[in-house]
């Protein structure tokens, strides 16, 4: 697996302040979690998704992190977005069936270095989808 050598995302503390702050004047309570492991964001997903949801309207979750098309990256590693997402899912968390789940996930580009130790640029320029992933 090859390792990244991932810059700290410029402005991520700014982009992090105005979102929390929209969101709260929206009527959110936001919960933010910096610099996860890949451990961290699956079990914090396994978290959210096993709360009483039946008070709330809607989900809003936002990641920012380096990534790639269907990943992101935790600070040891690559999380599959679907992975991540299952959680959320129906089957899994029942008080969110039918409810909105607003997914917003912004990645920077970052550069990966293969075994023999050479630099790869990767940007992430895609639209998001998640075509096999459906949030009931």
């Amino acid at each position: 697996q090859p390792q990244t050598d991932k810059e700290e995302r410029r402005g991520t503390k700014q982009d992090a302040e105005g979102i929390k702050n929209r969101f709260e004047a929206l009527g959110f309570v936001v919960e933010p979690y910096e610099n996860l492991t890949c451990s961290q964001m699956l079990r914090t997903m396994r978290e959210v998704g096993r709360r009483n949801h039946s008070k709330n309207d809607c989900l809003a979750l936002v990641v920012m992190s380096h990534g790639d098309e269907g990943i992101v990256y935790g600070t040891d590693g690559i999380v599959e977005v679907d992975i991540l997402l299952a959680p959320l899912k129906g089957d899994k968390c029942p008080t969110l069936a039918g409810k909105p789940k607003l997914i917003f996930i912004q990645v920077r580009e970052f550069y990966m270095k293969d075994e023999k130790g050479l630099l790869n640029w990767v940007t992430c320029q895609w639209p998001f989808s998640v075509p096999s992933l459906t949030l009931a």
